[in-house]
């Protein structure tokens, strides 16, 4: 799976890797609230969950057909 090297939680840095962004784009997805994410002190984290359904809902891949 492409999250196999990261934990079941993830920061900005994780985030922008996988995604290919900036942390500064990642940052602003969390902000926005279109990335599902909550901070622990100054530190975003995401769930790798939360993470596959912005993936899912930003893409035009549907895994139920």
């Amino acid at each position: 799976m492409l999250f196999d090297n990261y934990g079941d939680l993830l920061n900005l840095n994780d985030i922008s890797m996988i995604l290919d962004i900036r942390p500064a784009t990642a940052a602003k997805l969390c902000r926005s609230g279109r990335l599902k994410a909550f901070k622990t002190g100054r530190e975003w984290r995401i769930t790798r969950l939360a993470l596959e359904s912005y993936i899912f809902s930003e893409s035009h891949y549907s895994p139920h057909t």
